[in-house]
């Protein structure tokens, strides 16, 4: 169903879904939220972020939600007392409609909607780079396996390689996990200040070949320019860091970008940066991955 142009990201013109290149998923949800709630609310307020923005991407010169065919769905809302699983299972199904090719762009919500939206796009297993503090590699968290802090897990259970960046802590238990299983790497944000460390990634990051989804859990992105989020993490990339570690990624034509989102922000009343930061970022991951695949 379509959206009204107020409600759409950039109040892009909305294309056929069937023709979109990309398609926006707000997902209003924090039904497995374990600390502050909150995250329910930044779909709709990095949309109205974006309405302040300039269309015109200045790194790469060019409108890319202007130029491009960008479709959004209705926000995904989830009925109350509605358990995980239901709400997931809504989202999937709202899902199934995207044509193919389109790339998807989730914007939550908490994280827990992360491997559905990578389950959709791929049907084998490829590389799934996370932007995130947390590592969410816990089997179960507050008796569900469809928790925030699983979500990880869940997409290395699709198969999927992991390449998780930014992360502040970890649990034991998520550790061991990850040191039994060689599909899973992790860059800590402490050990990226270290000379040379984040070059070396981006180099990295930048030669990955095949099928990728980019996760964005905001609280991975420094509370300096991302204040609202539910679980914060002291460090975190900065905004430059952030922007080129993506554009390294997103630029590089031997990868195919099967969707993306950013999740975990929460709106703080009367601070308008967070949501400012997203929108800004969607914009730029668009822009990198599209602007040198134009026809």
């Amino acid at each position: 169903m379509s959206v009204t142009a107020a409600k759409r990201f950039f109040s892009h013109p909305q294309a056929p879904l069937a023709d979109a290149k990309v398609v926006v998923v707000p997902l209003p949800y924090d039904g497995t939220a374990s600390y502050v709630r909150g995250t329910r609310k930044a779909p709709a307020a990095i949309v109205k972020a974006s309405d302040q923005l300039e269309y015109y991407e200045e790194e790469l010169g060019w409108e890319p939600t202007v130029e491009l065919e960008l479709h959004s769905l209705q926000p995904l809302w989830c009925a109350e007392g509605s358990a995980p699983e239901q709400y997931l299972d809504t989202v999937a199904l709202a899902l199934a409609d995207i044509p193919a090719g389109a790339v998807t762009v989730g914007v939550g919500g908490e994280h827990s909607v992360t491997p559905v939206l990578a389950a959709d796009r791929m049907k084998t297993p490829g590389t799934v780079v996370v932007i995130d503090a947390h590592p969410d590699l816990r089997d179960s968290y507050d008796n569900t396996k469809m928790s925030h802090a699983c979500a990880s897990r869940r997409l290395y259970e699709q198969g999927h390689s992991l390449i998780q960046i930014g992360l502040g802590l970890t649990s034991a238990g998520e550790a061991a996990f990850v040191r039994d299983n060689p599909r899973i790497a992790q860059y800590f944000a402490a050990e990226l200040e270290e000379a040379g460390a984040f070059d070396r990634l981006c180099e990295k990051i930048s030669k990955l070949t095949g099928e990728v989804y980019l996760s964005v859990d905001c609280d991975g992105i420094c509370t300096s320019v991302m204040p609202g989020v539910g679980t914060p993490v002291p460090g975190g990339l900065s905004w430059h860091r952030l922007t080129r570690l993506t554009k390294a990624l997103l630029t590089n034509t031997a990868i195919t970008l099967t969707g993306m989102d950013v999740v975990e922000l929460r709106p703080i009343k009367c601070n308008p940066l967070s949501e400012f930061t997203a929108a800004k970022l969607i914009q730029k991951c668009i822009s990198y991955y599209f602007h040198g695949r134009r026809k």
